[in-house]
């Protein structure tokens, strides 16, 4: 007879006390760790040419990675919509590796991940939905139109 402990594993069980909570949570980080190994296999390690937003954000992120605190010159000068946090960002990101935009495109990928386990990381209750939020999340956003001339 196999006694129930008051947390979640079990005592004296088969399977050497791991519960059925904790084998989902390592088959959900797995998962995610070779969806998102495989999108950095997918972009080659994401070292392609700018693209979009990125064409006018990057030169701007360089503007804020020649010192750790922005100036208030180009804080006021910057010409972006956005406030000045990723761009302080990806300058810092930039001002430590000298990676270029992949660097950038890096925390983004990091970020992201740890943001997708923390939505979908199996509960006591609700697996079923956190995993539908986790892998919902980016199949539900809308893709950006293409802007250049010529396409409709």
């Amino acid at each position: 007879m196999e006694k129930q402990s008051n947390s979640s594993y079990k005592v004296g069980s088969f399977d050497g006390g791991v519960s059925l909570l904790a084998k989902r949570r390592l088959w959900f980080v797995a998962a995610a760790t070779l969806l998102y190994a495989g999108l950095l296999l997918f972009t080659r390690g994401l070292r392609f040419a700018p693209k979009l937003d990125e064409l006018h954000f990057w030169p701007t992120s360089l503007l804020f990675s020649h010192r750790w605190a922005p100036t208030l010159a180009n804080l006021r000068s910057y010409n972006e919509l956005n406030t000045p946090l990723p761009f302080l960002m990806f300058g810092w990101v930039e001002h430590c590796f000298h990676q270029g935009i992949a660097a950038g495109r890096a925390l983004n990928v990091l970020l992201s991940f740890l943001i997708v386990l923390e939505v979908g990381m199996p509960r006591d209750s609700g697996t079923r939905s956190s995993v539908i939020a986790a892998s919902t999340s980016h199949a539900l956003r809308k893709p950006p139109a293409d802007t250049r001339p010529g396409k409709a």
